[in-house]
């Protein structure tokens, strides 16, 4: 089901389309421009995330991350027809998710730098009943 949403969310199939997409992201009309993106790309974002094991109530937040890093790498981005977007793009969303889950990681330390104590999903003593 995914792969036919997407594949019919995703019309800049050729080249041509996504490089004036990626022109018109820099243009002084950029606003629709970027709804435009935005519309397309967040079906295929959300798609690889869940794809990649991001929780649900992490997704939202991931891909404005990846959003983020396109509205300031956009100005200066050099679309090359002979390489994929695409997986370009892919990189970055699994990028971002690393990089979440590194600060995830590192908020856990304790201030003398040892890891806090993962809680374990059985208790390891079952009291009985007397």
């Amino acid at each position: 089901m995914w792969a036919q949403l997407i594949t019919m969310t995703l019309k800049p199939d050729h080249e041509q389309d996504l490089a004036s997409l990626l022109d018109q992201l820099r243009g002084s009309e950029r606003g629709p421009a970027w709804s435009r993106f935005v519309r397309l790309y967040t079906p295929l974002l959300a798609h690889w995330a869940n794809r990649t094991g991001v929780p649900a109530a992490d997704r939202a937040d991931l891909i404005q991350d990846v959003f983020l890093v396109l509205v300031r790498v956009v100005p200066t981005f050099q679309y090359d027809p002979g390489r994929s977007f695409r997986a370009w793009l892919h990189t970055v969303l699994v990028n971002k998710w690393k990089d979440a889950c590194r600060k995830r990681t590192a908020a856990l330390q304790t201030t003398d730098g040892s890891s806090m104590p993962t809680p374990r999903s059985k208790p390891s003593i079952i009291a009985k009943p007397i």
